[in-house]
């Protein structure tokens, strides 16, 4: 009879037991149950952020990284190429004009010029007749000849900067100076004006048999008159060409800094242009935050989906 008591003893504490485990695990059931289920709304908050700043990132990608690094690169070249058209180039073609040593194209036209003009004046006859009219005829054939090809040198200069730097920039307009080269036809009659009294040979004769008596006079001398108009008129046009010279110099050095002007000018459009690029660089680690975030929310949508079928199972013990 004890024996029977005791085993019942026994058998109710195990019941006991095992009630109050089952209570205990039914009541932490609740509280996993209770945690798990808020799980789903923490994920969706957390991928709504992580996708709101993903769309962020998104909307800063413009372009293709592959383009990208392309317009970079061809931005860099045009960069490079402008500053080498300014460092050698620019020099290079004005050197070509005014080099004093060798004679660049403006000291050889002007003296070519000059000696056409020497060489055809010593081929005039002073005894001829037409010689002092020729001499004037050829000094202002010259004049124009040397006015022309002003002209010509200040566009071929012009052309060979457009040819140069066509691609790199815009073309402008060019004020080509007039030169006012300063002999005319009035010049040239207040020359032979100044020159008169030096034009004239003096001249002797004598008088009487016994007692002789010299004379003395002036006597109009052609060879002297073309002579001394001769170098008066090579000794304007000297001058002329040294003005000539200095016109077209100074016309090349204006020029050129215009040119110079322009190119950098274009060079910092271009690095403006760069620093925008390298400013949008940044797309490229944007790019990368964005792969990032899509992983994470894939993870957190795996952890989510798991927090589900947690609950689902934990349900079944409730």
């Amino acid at each position: 009879m004890i024996h029977k008591n005791s085993d019942n003893e026994k058998k109710e504490k195990v019941q006991k037991n095992e009630g109050t485990e089952k209570f205990v695990r039914k009541e932490q059931y609740y509280t996993l149950n209770e945690i798990i289920k808020e799980i789903p709304s923490i994920c969706k908050k957390i991928e709504d952020g992580l996708k709101y700043e993903m769309k962020l990132y998104e909307d800063k990608i413009t372009k293709n990284p592959l383009d990208f690094a392309k317009e970079i690169n061809e931005i860099r070249k045009k960069i490079d190429e402008i500053n080498i058209k300014i460092s050698r180039k620019v020099d290079e073609v004005r050197c070509k004009y005014i080099s004093p040593n060798p004679k660049g194209i403006i000291a050889r036209k002007a003296e070519e010029k000059f000696l056409e003009l020497e060489k055809e004046i010593e081929s005039l006859d002073y005894q001829n007749d037409e010689s002092i009219n020729e001499l004037e005829k050829i000094s202002f054939r010259k004049i124009k000849e040397l006015k022309d090809s002003c002209k010509i040198i200040q566009r071929d200069i012009v052309e060979e900067y457009n040819k140069e730097f066509d691609a790199l920039i815009a073309r402008f307009e060019v004020i080509y100076p007039i030169l006012e080269l300063d002999f005319t036809e009035e010049d040239l009659k207040n020359m032979e004006d100044e020159i008169k009294k030096d034009i004239s040979e003096e001249k002797s004769y004598e008088t009487g048999i016994i007692f002789k008596k010299t004379h003395f006079y002036s006597e109009y001398s052609k060879t002297k008159h073309f002579e001394i108009l001769k170098e008066n008129i090579l000794a304007r046009m000297y001058k002329i060409r040294r003005e000539v010279e200095n016109n077209l110099i100074d016309f090349v050095l204006s020029i050129s800094d215009k040119y110079t002007e322009e190119l950098l000018k274009n060079a910092n459009e271009e690095k403006q242009k760069l620093n925008e690029l390298l400013e949008e660089k940044k797309e490229i680690d944007i790019k990368m935050k964005v792969d990032k975030l899509e992983h994470l929310i894939k993870e957190i949508t795996l952890f989510e989906n798991k927090a589900k079928s947690l609950r689902e199972e934990i349900n079944q013990y409730i």
